[in-house]
């Protein structure tokens, strides 16, 4: 599978590094390649649950920058401010 998600400007691939059936997960890996340049960022990051332990989404960090994806939408905030926001959708298999 080339991604996991998609839009106009890029693919990202997401790898979940935990055993399978794992609820939660600390080692999720964000790969995010800019389909006009070729450029890409890796970043560390976790899944998400609510209380009920249902999945949510994923949270990664790169430096003062968080990367969120929930709800098929990427969410960039620094600082704890959104800075910019991208509908995704699953990329075709």
């Amino acid at each position: 599978e080339q991604c996991t998600y998609e839009n106009e400007k890029f693919w990202i691939k997401i790898l979940n590094l935990c055993p399978e059936g794992n609820i939660t997960c600390d080692k999720v890996v964000y790969v995010g390649v800019n389909k006009n340049n070729g450029k890409y960022i890796v970043l560390n990051g976790k899944s998400i649950s609510d209380v009920n332990m249902n999945f949510k989404g994923y949270v990664f960090k790169n430096g003062i920058y968080e990367y969120n994806i929930f709800n098929n939408f990427l969410y960039i905030s620094k600082n704890k401010q959104i800075i910019q926001e991208y509908r995704l959708k699953l990329c075709e298999k």
